[in-house]
């Protein structure tokens, strides 16, 4: 649930698509300133019980090993191999229609390997996750067991794919210019272009969604052979996570959920306080901090009057593009100074830098925020379905929200604070992309006796520290730790990732290792 490119509506609303790679994207740019056979289908069911909607019958996919996609890498000793699961598009109907899903498993680094895997659920919803085994390999989860990627139905690297290189073109394309009504006009195009390119095969669009995503990786299990599983999800992988463990909690040993998107919340009239207590984290952080406190006195307020500034006076920089060294340029007006700001707040290695950003904004100078933004920019689509995004929470989402209250906010709070907070695809977008309505029942809060850890970020501007201690405190056996320097997506950070292992090695116990003691604040970069 990580938005990305903002725009303005032809109402003043500003809306983005989504996109789970920022963190990843923006860190690196800040920085640098199986062979061909088949498994016979296993004939094992899962039957397991739902609290809400009824869940089919889940037999095993068929598996076919076959080679990685180009980007699906392990750092050695791990290795990675890849296949695919065939699975019915529509359980009801099994012997009509089929999706493909593509798998990467990643060997644990000492080689044997423990039985109990860690399916790695990503974000978005949309992101392949399959690109992110590198990362994945590094991570100390990996030291003894297997990590499993199954890319949800509609990824990028699925058959078939909601993704949408006319969208990622059409945003591309709006970078020299302002974030204004003809920007939008012509994303809405590209977005209705890609609905009309995709729903030609006549896909059962009723079928993209977290329900049937969770009983595809039912169905993964049984066909990869596995008993026990853990799962592993972040941002929007945690709200499939539990729909795992709402529908198939049987086989589940534990489950690390980190930046939690719970099913029982109203995402997009939160997106307005979400925003708002981000930036005023950051705030009582740095006045926490006696030298950031001097530096950069009343952050809110500059924030705000920055952007009225560049709404009123834009300034175009320039930036590399990180794949084929062109030049660039960017237009940075208001509501793209404060959608990069709020993006920011996810990533950990850049939040130090905040204020100082800002203060490099109201000096014109702008070369770092330029650069990572590019990066971004130009890295997010390859492994981002931005269709699968709007089927999924124009599916469980949208028909669900309090709309008086989105036009209450639009009439009231900040424009600064609405161009930040609505970084997120605005409702009026599922006039687009048609999904039908899930049930009601889709919104119900999760009950789960598996241990469980949860994990937040102070600073994370979409999935607040608070959702992930609702989602703890329904839970039997739960462990909520907030992570004190951190935004969105923490468990692969310093500490938090060795927090994860621990929890892994032991789900009965609370994770306490050594480093624990050493998580604290931001170090705020100051003047020279």
């Amino acid at each position: 649930m990580i938005p990305l490119y903002c725009r303005r509506s032809d109402s003043g609303e500003h809306v983005t698509q989504p996109g789970w790679r920022l963190v990843e994207a923006a860190a690196v740019a800040a920085s640098l300133l199986l062979n061909g056979c088949s498994v016979e289908r296993d004939e094992s069911t899962s039957t397991s019980a739902a609290t809400t909607s009824t869940v089919p019958v889940v037999e095993a996919g068929t598996f076919t090993r076959g080679e990685c996609p180009p980007g699906v890498l392990a750092t050695p000793p791990s290795t990675v191999s890849c296949g695919t699961l065939e699975v019915p598009e529509n359980r009801n109907v099994p012997d009509e229609a089929s999706v493909v899903l593509p798998i990467a498993i990643i060997e644990p680094q000492d080689g044997a390997g423990l039985p109990d895997p860690v399916f790695y659920l990503d974000g978005g919803p949309g992101g392949d996750g399959l690109t992110l085994a590198e990362t994945l390999s590094e991570l100390p989860l990996a030291r003894k067991r297997r990590v499993v990627i199954v890319g949800q139905r509609g990824t990028p690297l699925a058959d078939p794919t909601f993704d949408c290189p006319e969208v990622e073109a059409a945003q591309a394309e709006a970078l020299d210019v302002g974030m204004d009504e003809t920007t939008t006009a012509a994303e809405q195009a590209a977005l209705g272009e890609c609905f009309d390119r995709v729903t030609a095969e006549d896909p059962d669009l009723s079928t993209y969604d977290s329900a049937t995503a969770a009983d595809d990786l039912e169905a993964a299990r049984l066909a990869l052979g596995y008993g026990e599983w853990n799962l592993y999800g972040v941002s929007y992988g945690t709200r499939l996570g539990l729909e795992v463990l709402r529908r198939h909690p049987d086989a589940v040993r534990s489950a690390v959920l980190d930046s939690v998107y719970p099913p029982d919340v109203d995402a997009y009239t939160t997106l307005v306080p979400g925003a708002e207590r981000a930036f005023e984290e950051l705030q009582a952080a740095c006045e926490e901090d006696p030298g950031c406190a001097a530096a950069y006195p009343n952050l809110v307020d500059r924030l705000a009057a920055l952007y009225d500034q560049l709404e009123a006076s834009p300034v175009d920089a320039t930036g590399v593009h990180p794949e084929t060294g062109a030049v660039v340029t960017v237009r940075w007006d208001g509501d793209r100074m404060v959608e990069a700001a709020f993006l920011a707040l996810y990533n950990e290695p850049i939040i130090p830098l905040l204020p100082s950003l800002l203060t490099q904004f109201e000096q014109q100078q702008m070369d770092l925020a330029t650069a990572t933004y590019v990066s971004t920019v130009m890295t997010f689509g390859e492994s981002m379905a931005e269709g699968l995004y709007l089927a999924v929470e124009c599916r469980e989402r949208a028909p669900f929200t309090d709309r008086d209250e989105l036009e209450r906010q639009a009439m009231e709070e900040p424009a600064w604070l609405l161009s930040a907070a609505t970084a997120e695809t605005s409702v009026k977008d599922c006039d687009i992309w048609k999904a039908p309505a899930a049930e009601p029942d889709v919104a119900e809060p999760v009950r789960s006796a598996v241990p469980t850890l949860v994990l937040a970020g102070r600073f994370d501007p979409i999935t607040p520290p608070e959702w992930g201690r609702g989602v703890a405190d329904g839970l039997e056996q739960s462990f909520f730790r907030e992570l004190p320097g951190a935004g969105h997506s923490v468990s692969t950070e310093e500490c938090a990732d060795e927090i994860v292992a621990v929890f892994l090695d032991d789900p009965t116990a609370e994770p306490a290792p050594d480093c624990v003691g050493s998580l604290g604040p931001p170090e705020f970069v100051l003047p020279a």
